[in-house]
């Protein structure tokens, strides 16, 4: 396991949320509850989400944590809560 980020602090309209990102080889965990972003209808994630990513499918999200398996060419991206790109991953 490698961790590609400690702790990534992102400010969206309504806090301060702090994500711990491991990446696990072909899956990307990112370890914050983002569930108020997962989009049933779409099983992704909605554009307002702190990450944005592509490349990849998201696998598993819970309270606890959210897993992405990793394609070739995957991005992660961190994002503010205007959707502007604090930092690629």
């Amino acid at each position: 396991m490698s961790l590609l980020c400690d702790i990534i602090k992102v400010t969206n309209q309504k806090e301060e949320i702090k994500m711990k990102i491991e990446d696990k080889g072909h899956m990307i965990v990112i370890r914050e509850n983002l569930l108020d972003w997962y989009d049933e209808e779409t099983g992704g994630l909605c554009d307002t989400a702190p990450i944005l990513y592509e490349n990849g499918e998201l696998v598993e999200i819970n309270e606890e944590f959210l897993a992405i398996e990793k394609e070739e060419g995957f991005v992660l991206k961190i994002v503010d809560g205007l959707g502007n790109v604090e930092k690629n991953i």
